[in-house]
Formats: structure tokens, C-alpha cells, sequence
């Protein structure tokens, strides 16, 4: 048996880059990145089925957010979740360099690290999310 869906909402700041998130927001399947905090290339996700796209969970620091999430966007994810290290504060994430900041077409939220517990419980048990 399959676990049923559920709904979770949690607070989140959207970047200052990047697509915004649509009314409908975006579905698909919550993956932590591999390196985790994403400053180099990252695997993309191996999801079998195609009909949802992939989410990236990235941890914060180490680079800027701008190049996070190009590196995600490369890597084939259709959205992004940067979460916080060591803190529940939300940042607005900026980007530092205008030729990355042009190439950026996915949406992407910052959260706290408090939600990206929350965020791997759900992971371990059902990896699909709706981000809206």
C-alpha cells in the first residue's frame, strides 16, 4: 500500500531571481543534491517516471544562491529548496552575478532548517511534494 498524500505548509522566502513560483506551483519529486550544498555540478535526478518533475534540496553556504540553482537547473530539476544551516531565519536570496542571474529559469524558495527536517521526514516516506 501506497502512503496517502498529505499536505504540509511552511514558511518560505522566494528569490529575488529566477521564475516565480505559479499559482499552481510546482510538483514533482523532493531529491537532496549530491554534493548537498551544490557549489559544483550536481546529479541529476534519476526518477523513472517523467510525468512529475524533481525538486532540489540544497543546503546553504559555501557558494552563492545564484549559482545553487543554476547548477540544479543544469543538473535537470524544475525547481529548487535552499534551506537554512544552524538557524530557522529566512534570507532573501540574491544573485551575486548578473551572467548566472540571466540563465536562471526555475523557481526557487529559501526555508528554514527546521523545515528541511520536516521536509526529509517527508522524504523518507513519500518523495513527492507540491511546492506552492
Amino acid at each position: 500500500p501506497h502512503p496517502s498524500p498529505c499536505t504540509v505548509d511552511f514558511s518560505d522566502a522566494p528569490a529575488l531571481f529566477g521564475a516565480p513560483l505559479s499559482e499552481d506551483g510546482v510538483r514533482g519529486y523532493l531529491i537532496e543534491a549530491r554534493p548537498p550544498n551544490a557549489c559544483q555540478p550536481i546529479e541529476g535526478p534519476m526518477i523513472s517516471n517523467h510525468s512529475l518533475g524533481s525538486i532540489a534540496l540544497i543546503r546553504r553556504f559555501d557558494c552563492t544562491f545564484d549559482l545553487k540553482v543554476l547548477h540544479a537547473q543544469q543538473a535537470g530539476y524544475q525547481a529548487v529548496i535552499v534551506h537554512n544551516v544552524h538557524s530557522n531565519d529566512l534570507v532573501h536570496m540574491v544573485h551575486v552575478y548578473d551572467d548566472i542571474r540571466q540563465q536562471i529559469e526555475i523557481p526557487s524558495v529559501f526555508v528554514s532548517e527546521a523545515t528541511s527536517k520536516d521536509l526529509r521526514v517527508i522524504l523518507s516516506g513519500e518523495p513527492k511534494l507540491i511546492l506552492s
